[in-house]
Parts: structure tokens; C-alpha cells; sequence
């Protein structure tokens, strides 16, 4: 990775750059942010489970075992494997999921949650397959293309990660997940003038979101543009005020800002 935090005038604190718009993949938990997936979810406004339409907020939807006494079905297993994937319990949801692509082959959800499990497993060429599959189920879904994306970066394979996310973006360039993993694709590819068009648009679609011009502002500093990067870093603390890592650096380039101020 390109060290996005090299110290010009002054040391700023080292601070831990979000890869992924992701929530929980590489480099530990980060690639989990941007996974995606627009199946059956036990939080969703309304739910149908084995014939029978249960109402979001049924507590019982988060009961392995009530799931169980439904009538089987490929969303029965779904809902299972995402209780047991919550919990971190992957090999339990493993064989939710693979039972759910037994009972219904050609199921987008099924094939994409179960691509989902084998990343988190680092299972990352079953997955690839399993998220193939989802795109046989239905081409058109950016989510798959983003996790496609994820799966790519998470092996060191920038220009497939690139290509999956520019395909999610020309199918929904209204998911801010997509410009900031495209960003930062663009970003550890030396491509920075790209790289800030693609966190821009980001901000523009989330205009109370820190993290694209938290990122913004990396590249501004790491070129030797401080006040740029103070420009990019004050509006990303004015949104996330209680971000210590950004207060640093603010009031560091403050004071140098301060240090260089011509009378």
C-alpha cells in the first residue's frame, strides 16, 4: 500500500486510514463495510419466511431455532446463515447458505451471501465463484460487482478491484461505498487526479460524510498541499467532531498555517 501519511514540515500522529467504505476487510475487518447484499434480512420492513409473512420487528426472527420450525426454504436458510454471519459463527452459516443454493440454484441472494461467508472465511476463490454465480442469477446488481471489487483488492489485484467497482458505479453512481472504494483503488494506483474526482463524487452524494474528505485531504498532504489538506481535514472534523486523529492534524496544520503567516 502507498504510504498516504508521509510527514512534510512536521510529524502529524499517525493515523489508521479507513479502506473500505466499507465496515468490517483488508487489512483486518475492513472489507465487511461494503459487502453488500440486497436479500432477505430478518431487519428488513417485512419479511416472508417458508410461506409465512412475519413482521420485521418479531423477535422470534432472531431465533435459530424458531427458523427452524419453519417450513424449509431457501429463505429460511438465508435468514439462519445471516443470524449465525452476525455472530460471527461463519462455519454454522456456511452450511445455511450452500443449503439455501441446494433448494434454489438460481438464487441471486443465496449465491451472493454465500460469497459473503467464503471472503470472511479467506476462502477467496470459492468465493469469487460463489459471487460469479449471483451474477449468472442477475448481472445487473452492483452490490456483487462491490463485493467482486473487495475480493480483488483483498488479494493485491488492483485492476480487478478497479474495474468491479467503475462496473457498480455505471450501475448505481448514487452508492457513496462505490466512489470511496474506487477512490482509494485509484489512490494505491498512483492515479491521484482520479482518485480525488472519484472521492468528490463521494462527497457530493454524502455531503455529511467524513471519510471522503478525511481521505481528500491525505492526498492533498501527501502532495505537499497543506492547505488543502487543512481545507479537506476541518470539514471532515466539522462532520465528525469526535474523531481525535482529525483534531490532531487540524490544529497541527493550524499552527503551521499559523508558523508561515506573512505579517
Amino acid at each position: 500500500m502507498r504510504n498516504a501519511r508521509r510527514p512534510g514540515r512536521f510529524l502529524l500522529p499517525p493515523l489508521l486510514a479507513a479502506l473500505l467504505a466499507l465496515s468490517p476487510g483488508c487489512g483486518g475487518d475492513g472489507t465487511r463495510k461494503a459487502e453488500t447484499s440486497r436479500g432477505p434480512d430478518t431487519t428488513t420492513e417485512e419479511g416472508q419466511a417458508g410461506g409465512l409473512v412475519i413482521p420485521a420487528g418479531d423477535p422470534r426472527l432472531q431465533d435459530v431455532e424458531f427458523l427452524r420450525s419453519l417450513p424449509p426454504s431457501a429463505e429460511v436458510d438465508i435468514a439462519i446463515g445471516n443470524l449465525f454471519l452476525a455472530k460471527g459463527e461463519l462455519d454454522s452459516a456456511l452450511v445455511a447458505y450452500r443449503s439455501a443454493t441446494e433448494r434454489a440454484p438460481d438464487s441471486f441472494e443465496a449465491w451472493n451471501y454465500l460469497g459473503i461467508c467464503l471472503a470472511r472465511m479467506d476462502r477467496f476463490q470459492e468465493a469469487e465463484k460463489a459471487y460469479h454465480r449471483a451474477l449468472d442469477a442477475d448481472a445487473f446488481t452492483a452490490e456483487t460487482h462491490i463485493n467482486l471489487g473487495n475480493l480483488h483488492y483483498r488479494r493485491g489485484d488492483l485492476d480487478k478491484a478497479e474495474t468491479e467497482y467503475r462496473l457498480a458505479a455505471a450501475m448505481d453512481s448514487s452508492d457513496v461505498k462505490i466512489w470511496l472504494n474506487l477512490g482509494m483503488v485509484l489512490y494505491e494506483q498512483g492515479e491521484e487526479n482520479p482518485a480525488i474526482v472519484a472521492y468528490k463524487e463521494a462527497e457530493k452524494i454524502d455531503p455529511s460524510g467524513s471519510e471522503a474528505p478525511e481521505r481528500l485531504g491525505w492526498i492533498y498532504y501527501d502532495r505537499g498541499l497543506y492547505r488543502g489538506a487543512l481545507e479537506c481535514w476541518t470539514r471532515a472534523l466539522a462532520r465528525d467532531p469526535s474523531d481525535e486523529g482529525l483534531r490532531s492534524n487540524v490544529e497541527s496544520l493550524e499552527a503551521w498555517a499559523e508558523s508561515t503567516r506573512v505579517n
